[in-house]
């Protein structure tokens, strides 16, 4: 029974768009998420770009809100020792909609990990 249950549960997630949500700020932000985030002894840094946009549907209320948002984030990944490494993230983002406009520089995050090989096969990171 409890295998059928998995199997349920397991199908349905790989047929669902899920996206994580994110409690605080931070958490989004923190760490690696490339597809190589396994890959040791690399040096990144980086400039990227994100856009979103509310479209200009009504809501509820039948108001346009017609939302943009987009922020540019400088990241740096960096390798200070082998099982220490620095990640730091700057972001500016910039917001407009029907009430106006706001821009700046959002908070930094930093963030120093330490990786211990476990049975030669496995890396704990804290």
């Amino acid at each position: 029974m409890l295998n059928k249950l998995a199997l349920v549960v397991f199908l349905t997630a790989i047929t669902y768009n899920i996206f994580s949500q994110c409690s605080d700020a931070g958490v989004c932000v923190i760490g690696k998420h490339q597809s190589n985030e396994f890959v040791i002894s690399k040096n990144i840094v980086s400039i990227g770009y994100a856009y979103g946009t509310s479209g200009k549907d009504p809501d509820v209320n039948g108001a346009l809100n017609n939302i943009s948002y987009g922020s540019f984030k400088i990241e740096a990944d960096l390798e200070i020792s082998k099982d220490l490494r620095i990640n730091a993230s700057l972001p500016f983002t910039f917001v407009s909609g029907p009430l106006g406009e706001n821009n700046g520089i959002g908070d930094a995050t930093i963030l120093f990990s330490k990786s211990f090989a476990i049975k030669k096969k496995n890396i704990l990171t804290f």
